[in-house]
């Protein structure tokens, strides 16, 4: 997880922008949002560093200690907002 903030992350996409020729304002004052790409913990596949494709592999106690450290991190409120957005279409059995 990154753990740097959005006015940081912009200011390093404006410096990267200022080499290429481009100008882009920093001017970022609050997030909207924050966006959280999670991937799920090592499985017992990874670690043979085999292909699972569409196969559902349990994880290893290191993936579960990921998982678990992952959901620590996003909060309960993730959690809340995932169930509202899958009530609203109707797909609440997903896991």
């Amino acid at each position: 997880f990154s753990t740097s903030s959005p006015t940081s992350l912009m200011n390093r996409f404006c410096q990267a922008g200022k080499k290429l020729g481009r100008h882009f304002s920093a001017a970022v004052t609050k997030p909207h949002a924050t966006l959280v790409f999670s991937r799920h913990g090592q499985s017992q596949w990874n670690l043979e560093n085999r292909f699972t494709g569409w196969v559902d592999v349990d994880l290893t106690e290191n993936g579960v200690q990921e998982a678990k450290s992952a959901g620590t991190l996003i909060g309960e409120q993730a959690i809340k907002t995932c169930n509202l957005a899958l009530e609203s279409c109707n797909q609440l059995h997903v896991p």
